[in-house]
């Protein structure tokens, strides 16, 4: 359930910056690590939730966030090229050896822009998703809140998928262009949804971390619900 609010409400209580305002509450929280993570910020002041559960859940995980001093080993970069790699219009490698065989030839002889975006989607899906196995691990050995721990089922739930399981079992040096093609049929012909909702949970991760730094950098409070 969301709140209505219209434009001048928005301009009424400062929310969004303008040209001559360079002050509006959303820069105050504009320390994202991740494009989708102040994309969600951005989304979280234009359409507030009115649900208690929702908030209490968000609440304590900022909070948990706050009292941990956690910083999240990610970076824009690293999210774009996988984001990108997933909404690559060009069709997936083929996942055969032969066609495996012959794609790599060919980008060793002249450099492909779309084998590049394959490639470097992989390899950084790869440490995200290591990294992403380590704070799951955390979360379940913490005193973490339900939210989060619910947050984090979802996130091993898609890295238990064969497919994700099996690349994570790969060691980053032995990752090699079969693996690459049978990887990339995979994510985008059959796990593209799947994928993309794993960002979207690793862009929350983004804004818990932002707003537990924004609250302590600025000495603000967790707000109370009734």
């Amino acid at each position: 359930m969301k709140f209505n609010i219209d434009e001048q409400s928005f301009r009424d209580l400062n929310v969004f910056s303008s040209s001559s305002n360079a002050e509006a509450i959303v820069n105050l929280f504009k320390h994202t690590k991740t494009i989708g993570g102040r994309e969600m910020v951005q989304e979280m002041m234009r359409n507030p939730s009115s649900d208690l559960k929702f908030l209490t859940d968000r609440t304590a995980a900022i909070s948990w966030f706050l009292k941990r001093h956690i910083v999240l080993d990610i970076n824009s970069h690293q999210l774009d090229l996988i984001d990108h790699h997933l909404k690559h219009p060009k069709r997936h490698l083929k996942a055969n050896l032969i066609d495996a065989i012959i794609d790599f030839l060919r980008n060793k002889i002249t450099a492909s822009a779309d084998y590049y975006v394959v490639e470097s989607g992989l390899k950084n899906f790869f440490k995200l998703s290591i990294f992403l196995k380590e704070y799951v691990q955390v979360i379940e050995e913490t005193d973490a809140p339900t939210g989060l721990k619910e947050h984090a089922e979802k996130i091993n739930k898609i890295l238990s998928l064969p497919a994700l399981k099996a690349m994570i079992a790969i060691s980053p040096k032995k990752l090699r262009f079969w693996h690459i093609s049978r990887l990339d049929s995979a994510f985008r012909k059959h796990l593209r949804k799947e994928l993309t909702e794993l960002l979207r949970l690793v862009y929350e991760l983004d804004v818990y971390e932002t707003l537990a730094y924004t609250i302590e950098q600025k000495s603000l409070c967790l707000p109370e619900y009734l």
